[in-house]
C-alpha cells in the first residue's frame, strides 16, 4: 500500500534538531481491535506507514479487558499485520494507547510560581517551575495518572495566556486537567502490548483526541477502507500523543505513570 501524508498541523513546542520518529497508535475498542504505525517527519506530518485490526471478539467491554489470553491474541494479529504492511517491527518505539472508561477521573491542579527578583518577568524556569508543582497532586494508591491535558497559563490572577514566556506578571500560574484512572484496570490494558514486546507504551486519554478531532474529521477520508474513520481516529490520538510526551519531555509531567 502506498504511505499516506496526514499534513499540515503542528503538534506542540517546537525542538531543535529534531529528527523524524517511527510511533504506533492502539485502541483495544469495544467492537475493534486497532493499531496503526506511522512516521512523524521533522515538519511534524504525519505518514501512516500501516494499519491492522481484529474484531473485538468478547476480549474487551467498556474499557476493560474481560479476556486476557484472547486479547493477547488479537492484539499480536492487529499488531502484525500493521507491522508487514508498514515494513517495519515496533519494540522500543513510542507506543500511544488509549485509555477510556467509567473510571477516569479529572482533577483541576494549579502550579504557582512568582517573579521576584526577576525584573517581574516570566523566564522559562518560571514555566517550568510552575508546570512541576501543578503536578503535584495526591491520588489513592488505586489511581495511577493516564494524563496532563488542557495546559493554560494565567498571570497575576487576572490575564490568561498561552505562551507567558517574557511577560511583566509577579505571579504566574499554570492550569491542569490530569486524568487518572483505576490502576489495575490500566495495567492490564498493557499487558497484551507488553506480551507482544513493546516497551515504550504510553497511555493516552481518549477524550483528548476531542482536542484534535478536526484531524481525525479532516483525512478519514485519506486512509483506506470502511474502517477510515477508525483509523483517522487513531492519527488523533498520536497527534494529542506527541503533544504530550513533547511537554513532559521537559518537566517530567508523566513521571508518576
Amino acid at each position: 500500500m502506498e504511505s499516506m501524508i496526514i499534513a499540515g498541523f503542528k503538534m506542540g513546542k517546537i525542538m531543535n534538531n529534531r529528527t523524524s520518529e517511527i510511533v504506533a497508535a492502539v485502541d483495544l475498542g469495544k467492537f475493534r481491535i486497532s493499531v496503526i504505525i506511522a512516521k512523524i517527519d521533522t515538519e511534524d506530518k504525519i505518514q501512516v506507514l500501516g494499519h491492522g485490526g481484529k474484531v473485538n471478539d468478547g476480549a474487551v467491554c467498556d474499557g476493560e479487558i474481560i479476556n486476557m489470553s484472547k486479547a493477547v491474541v488479537l492484539f499480536r494479529e492487529a499488531l502484525s499485520q500493521a507491522e508487514k504492511m508498514a515494513g517495519i517491527e515496533i519494540c522500543s518505539e513510542k507506543v500511544f494507547i488509549s485509555v477510556s472508561g467509567d473510571d477516569i477521573s479529572c482533577h483541576h491542579s494549579v502550579g504557582i510560581v512568582y517573579t521576584r527578583g526577576d525584573e517581574g518577568v516570566v523566564r522559562e524556569y518560571h514555566v517550568n517551575k510552575a508546570r512541576e508543582n501543578a503536578k503535584i497532586i495526591t491520588l489513592n494508591p488505586e489511581e495511577m495518572i493516564i494524563d496532563a491535558i488542557g495546559l493554560k497559563y494565567m498571570l497575576d490572577g487576572t490575564r490568561r495566556c498561552n505562551n507567558p514566556l517574557n511577560k511583566q506578571a509577579q505571579k504566574i500560574e499554570a492550569h491542569v486537567r490530569i486524568m487518572s484512572g483505576k490502576r489495575s484496570i490500566i495495567e492490564n490494558l498493557l499487558i497484551p502490548l507488553k506480551a507482544a514486546g513493546l516497551t515504550n507504551i504510553m497511555p493516552v486519554f481518549s477524550g483528548s483526541g476531542s482536542e484534535c478531532s478536526f484531524v481525525a474529521a479532516d483525512f478519514a477520508g485519506e486512509l483506506p477502507g470502511a474502517e477510515s474513520p477508525h483509523y483517522a481516529a487513531l492519527v488523533s490520538l498520536i497527534h494529542c500523543g506527541m503533544k504530550r510526551s513533547r511537554i513532559s519531555s521537559d518537566d517530567n509531567v508523566r513521571s508518576e505513570l
